[in-house]
């Protein structure tokens, strides 16, 4: 089975700066079906924690919470997003052009393109871009999230530890086979 691994991670950021922690975490032999179920009880919950401080008993003190960016490789940006991927035709997440097919890759080569605005994806205006209406919206997200590219090393160690859930923790990277390990996508949440 080729294991799909779909963590969500958060990290607080002020007054202090934490290290990762672990909000939700799936795993199956495909991606969650539909994204706004798999993101239904963060959403609720960080609904109920925006709407009231958070109370730190052993501190006396309360914090307010927000999101101040969502991180996703590139398909779980699409995912989550609930767009076009970066390789279909309107899957440019920064302007409203249709891509071109040059040696079996997409190309958006036009420089000059109407750029996507925040009230398109809002109202769901191009619907050549946008799949479905995405429940990170209702966090107050501008243009539904901000996501920021990944590097390839974190890819890399988070292909080594679902290498670890499938095969065993005693596993040398150098025995394992890294195409039939599929981490789709992520969230770290800050």
């Amino acid at each position: 089975m080729d294991a799909k691994f779909w963590p969500i991670f958060g990290r607080a950021t002020k007054p202090i700066t934490s290290e990762p922690f672990v909000i939700g975490l799936y795993l199956g032999d495909k991606k969650p079906v539909d994204v706004n179920e798999f993101l239904k009880d963060f959403i609720e919950e960080m609904v109920q924690i925006q709407e009231a401080p958070l109370r730190v008993p052993d501190l006396d003190t309360e914090f307010d919470v927000s999101i101040s960016c969502v991180i996703c490789d590139t398909p779980a940006r699409a995912y989550v997003k609930k767009v076009k991927g970066h390789s279909g035709y309107y899957g440019c997440d920064k302007c409203c052009q249709k891509g071109l097919r040059i040696e079996n890759r997409i190309t958006f080569p036009e420089t000059k393109a109407t750029e996507r605005t925040d009230i398109q994806f809002d109202e769901m205006e191009d619907t050549l871009h946008i799949l479905g209406d995405s429940t990170l919206k209702i966090l107050g997200i501008e243009n539904g999230l901000k996501v920021f590219y990944l590097i390839s090393c974190i890819l890399y160690v988070l292909a080594l530890l679902n290498a670890c859930l499938a095969y065993g923790s005693k596993v040398q990277l150098a025995a394992v086979d890294l195409r039939h390990l599929a981490i789709v996508g992520f969230l770290i949440i800050c």
